[in-house]
């Protein structure tokens, strides 16, 4: 028997417990180490990392595993988006259902991963049940290693840290906030231009005496609501979720004849579309040019509106420069490419706040890992979007019997899923790794990325789709569309011209499950024809 190490038992951890527990032979026994007292990592329910009201930017369809449908209920029959609670319950179930919770030990906080002898991997962990009592260092060496300890962990350090040390209100970083109702009648300052401070500045507007949303830098950023508005060719206005707009196979893949300055055109202009413009709202006007790639995209319903009315100011342009008690003094930055300063040409502006709430993000935290693995992993904790060089996000250059499964900026499961099931197909010797120069190519694509002067480029809107066929295809899990063509054309519509849905990568391959599969591809389908009958985007 070989047993695997799991770091983290969110999302990342349980799917790659589920994935060794598929391993032909059942000759592997996996292991979860997971720091809190219950599964599910951001979204257990009394986690403070997420807020009471938040849901889902993407629809239920979109968060799920190939092989476990979403069943709804009463509360979410209705409804596309999914809050806290209902996609930790799903997360729960899953664990039940594959009976994952007897393999995860809770309470147990990993501090160290070490290189061991035959290449095996020592875990040392510290038992945090008896918070009162000194914590006892715990070690036992693992066969192989599998890190899905998320990238969410760690709140990046806000460079104006000491600046603010003089402010007499209250401060707190994006983590802590719960809920609206404790900042009734206060002003509040969102420091931040992301998606946690758009979503954040939005739900404080009915409690609040006024929100200011501080954009310290110029960069552009396209807004769009969760369910979007498209028009049918008979003329009626439907909405539907973003994921049905975008991810679309065949759509997708025709616009890998593009050159990058037509793909960048036709996804401004498909944001400038379904934004209207960011709704025409002179403050977020998107003024940079069409050639270069969206620097964001933020999914948030009441945003602009709340700009429009005024319940949200925005202070674009500005930084930091004093605090003294409340009174927060702002200068601003430099010119936009016009030569105009924001607000009027005002270079100073003071003004008092009662709270402040940071929402500059988050770093990668791997403190846990020995030099050696970071080192070959080229790990920069604060690169958003590349901190790791891993072929195809899984595996290192050098190390063998270690693989990491979502520590890029994705919130889609399928593509957590297939990291999980990609190491583990290697892991059993079932599948080899790609030859050195497929290898190499790859790499060098992350570092393209890692070095692209263009950063924050938002990953899950990009290439999703083409991501996943890519990692399906590495694993023997893509169905080969040409040869159902041939043979289904019922099966081809489904995948070639509906919603994308991941459990096409059950069809065919390791633990395929094809009667499940096409099933939950025809609940789609038709899902996704009810809404979108003669669609004319």
């Amino acid at each position: 028997m070989k047993n695997i190490a799991i770091i983290g038992g969110g999302a990342g951890g349980l799917v790659s417990c589920k994935s060794v527990l598929e391993i032909e032979g059942n000759n592997y026994i996996p292991t979860v180490f997971e720091k809190e007292p219950n599964l599910g990592g951001i979204w257990v329910t009394k986690n403070t990392k997420v807020w009471n009201s938040l849901k889902t930017t993407i629809s239920k369809l979109s968060c799920v595993f190939s092989d476990f449908p979403f069943e709804d209920d009463e509360e979410t029959k209705d409804e596309f988006f999914l809050t806290q609670p209902q996609l930790y319950k799903y997360l729960y179930q899953y664990a039940l259902h594959f009976d994952l919770i007897k393999y995860i030990q809770f309470n147990s906080n990993v501090v160290k991963v070490l290189k061991e002898g035959n290449d095996k991997w020592k875990i040392q962990w510290t038992d945090t049940t008896d918070q009162s009592a000194t914590p006892v260092l715990k070690e036992r060496v693992f066969d192989q290693v599998i890190i899905c300890s998320g990238i969410n962990n760690k709140p990046a350090k806000f460079d104006k840290d000491e600046l603010l040390e003089a402010f007499t209100g209250k401060l707190i970083h994006s983590k802590d906030y719960k809920s609206p109702e404790s900042y009734k009648n206060k002003r509040v300052l969102v420091v931040g231009n992301s998606e946690s401070s758009t979503h954040i500045c939005t739900d404080l507007t009915n409690h609040a005496h006024s929100v200011h949303q501080l954009i310290r830098g110029q960069k552009d950023k396209w807004v769009i609501n969760r369910d979007v508005t498209l028009t049918l060719n008979n003329g009626a206005q439907v909405k539907m979720p973003i994921d049905f707009v975008f991810y679309i196979r065949n759509q997708n893949y025709e616009n890998l004849s593009l050159t990058n300055t037509e793909y960048n055109k036709f996804l401004n202009k498909s944001f400038q579309k379904l934004s209207k413009n960011n709704h025409e709202c002179e403050q977020l006007q998107f003024k940079k040019s069409f050639e270069m790639p969206p620097y964001s995209i933020i999914t948030c319903d009441e945003y602009i509106s709340n700009i429009k009315s005024g319940k949200i100011q925005i202070l674009k342009g500005y930084s930091l420069s004093d605090c003294k008690g409340k009174v927060i003094t702002l200068e601003s930055n430099s010119p936009d490419e016009n030569g105009n300063r924001y607000f009027k040409n005002e270079y100073l502006k003071s003004l008092e706040f009662d709270d402040i709430i940071l929402c500059n993000g988050y770093n990668l935290d791997l403190s846990f890992l020995d030099t050696e693995i970071l080192q070959d992993i080229e790990f920069i904790p604060d690169d958003y979007n590349q901190p790791c060089i891993l072929y195809r996000g899984v595996f290192p250059k050098n190390l063998k019997n270690i693989a990491f499964v979502g520590l890029i900026n994705t919130p889609y499961y399928t593509t957590l899923e297939l990291m999980a099931r990609f190491a583990c197909l290697v892991f059993s010797g079932k599948k080899q790794l790609a030859a050195k120069d497929e290898f190499d190519i790859n790499l060098k694509e992350q570092y393209e990325i890692r070095y692209n002067s263009i950063k924050n480029q938002h990953f899950s809107f990009v290439d999703h789709v083409i991501h996943s066929d890519q990692l399906a295809k590495e694993i023997g899990c893509l169905p080969d569309f040409d040869e159902i063509k041939k043979t289904n054309t019922e099966l081809y519509e489904m995948l070639w011209n509906g919603l994308f849905c991941n459990a096409c990568y059950r069809l065919v391959g390791e633990n395929s499950k094809p009667s499940l599969s096409k099933k939950t591809l025809n609940y789609y389908y038709m899902i996704y024809k009810k809404i979108t009958v003669n669609e004319k985007y």
